[in-house]
């Protein structure tokens, strides 16, 4: 898709007649005039450096399903330092994916609707997923903060963070262990990919009456050492790569 370079400023675009819509490269963009079309399902940014999210609080968003925007490889809503989201931002009704890398976002926005089903916030700062939408399918929350996270079922969902401690019940560890590594098929998003080893460690596995297993055995390179509780617990992560897939 090749996006309009340049644009400082959106007016009535109503008689747009395609689907998808992106912008490119302006050093700022003025929305407050904005109006999209109702057949837009698609909206993108790329290489904003700054815009108003108050302008985009009053925008009257069509049918859309997706905002990014087309930043290097990635899709990304906007490269533009973004921390927060206005408190009068309304989001798109039925929206269904997010993918916003590369801001400055702190914590999970609110308001994201309950039709949301991919989330990517790679490249930001975010510390937990406090307020993370459920029903998810697809996450990527590469390159944050995360120290932490518990008590999320994401057994549907394919995942992308950084792990190097690894706690799960032994329902979740059988069915992680009973993937098979995922061979960059595009067509079938189904399995584990591991770029990196996972040492959890042994003491504080037997703090908490856990026991050593190893995750993938065979199946990858990598050590994978996680901790098997008995206690209902889905994950504590603290920082490699792991990509689980449903």
């Amino acid at each position: 898709m090749i996006p309009f370079s340049g644009v400082t400023a959106i007016g009535d675009l109503t008689n747009y007649p395609n689907t998808d819509l992106v912008l490119g490269n302006p050093t700022s963009v003025d929305f407050s005039k904005m109006i999209l079309p109702p057949t837009l399902q698609n909206l993108g940014f790329e290489n904003i450096v700054r815009f108003s999210m108050a302008q985009l609080s009053a925008a009257k968003w069509p049918a859309l399903k997706e905002l990014y925007s087309n930043l290097i490889d990635d899709r990304d809503f906007v490269n533009s330092s973004l921390s927060g989201i206005p408190g009068g931002f309304t989001f798109p009704k039925g929206v269904q994916t997010l993918i916003w890398g590369d801001n400055a976002f702190g914590s999970i926005p609110s308001g994201i609707p309950s039709s949301v089903q991919i989330m990517a916030f790679r490249g930001n700062y975010i510390l937990d997923l406090v307020g993370l939408p459920t029903g998810l399918i697809k996450i990527n929350f590469q390159g944050n903060s995360l120290k932490q996270v518990t008590n999320m079922d994401w057994s549907s969902a394919t995942l992308v963070f950084p792990i190097s401690n690894l706690t799960v019940n032994q329902e979740t560890f059988d069915a992680l262990d009973s993937l098979t590594e995922w061979k960059n098929d595009k067509t079938n998003y189904y399995g584990f990919l591991a770029s990196k080893g996972i040492y959890t460690s042994s003491s504080s596995c037997s703090a908490i009456n856990g026991q050593m297993k190893s995750l993938w055995s065979g199946k990858t390179s990598y050590t994978m050492n996680v901790c098997v509780t008995g206690a209902n617990i889905f994950f504590v992560i603290i920082n490699s790569n792991v990509y689980k897939t449903k």
